[in-house]
């Protein structure tokens, strides 16, 4: 399962700030990603993968929280790129 509940992001104080409305997707469910160039689709993404961290907001993706666990599942990626190499 994948949720957000009141995700905020701002790239930097004097710039925009995107918001992004609730969701959760249940394992299984499909999602459509669409909207106009700037809107955030990307960001969001960048989000749900740990490689931003929201000025507000909660992410969840499974049971776990991308907040505590993005730096861990940072280093495990790129031990594993590593490895590969």
């Amino acid at each position: 399962m994948v949720s957000i509940e009141g995700v905020k992001f701002q790239y930097d104080a004097a710039g925009p700030v995107l918001s992004f409305p609730d969701f959760s997707c249940a394992q299984g469910d499909r999602m459509l990603l669409l909207g106009n160039s700037g809107a955030g689709k990307t960001t969001l993404l960048h989000l749900l993968c740990g490689l931003l961290t929201p000025t507000t907001g909660t992410l969840t993706v499974g049971s776990k929280s991308l907040h505590t666990s993005r730096k861990s599942t940072r280093l495990n990626s790129s031990h594993v790129l590593a490895s590969r190499m």
